[in-house]
């Protein structure tokens, strides 16, 4: 039988943190994210141990290809749960990550070649609009 008395302050707590889990639960597999139960200590040391063996030279461009892969990652997984008005700010963020990752990896920035070819389409335009002046 239910008590009718108001819960104390770590029951209110526990119980928030316990609901907040479950939507972050029931979002993800609406998302189709697969969901990780806790992992024994064994498998988790022994894939730790292998991140580190194949882990590059700090400082190097395949680290800092590695950091900025890993962080496009986080920003992937919190675009999933965020909310709203936090959107735009990732997706920011998400395209910054990315150009640094054309960068490193040599290729030429998707976000320059679009500037381009506005900048080319406005001089066509323009150039448009004086021979049909004439």
């Amino acid at each position: 039988m239910k008590e009718k008395s108001d819960p104390c302050e770590a029951c209110k707590k526990a119980h928030a943190k316990k609901q907040k889990a479950y939507r972050r639960t029931k979002r993800a597999e609406s998302l189709g994210i697969p969901q990780l139960g806790p992992v024994p200590i064994g498998v988790a040391a022994a894939a730790l141990a292998k991140a580190n063996e194949d882990r590059p030279a700090e400082g190097s461009k395949e680290w800092e290809l590695r950091l900025l892969r890993e962080s496009l990652g986080r920003i992937e997984l919190a675009l999933h749960e965020a909310l709203p008005r936090e959107v735009p700010g990732l997706v920011r963020e998400r395209r910054a990550v990315a150009v640094e990752i054309t960068k490193l990896q040599g290729h030429r920035s998707d976000m320059k070649n679009a500037a381009g070819v506005l900048d080319e389409l406005a001089k066509r335009r323009a150039s448009r609009g004086t021979a049909s002046a004439s």
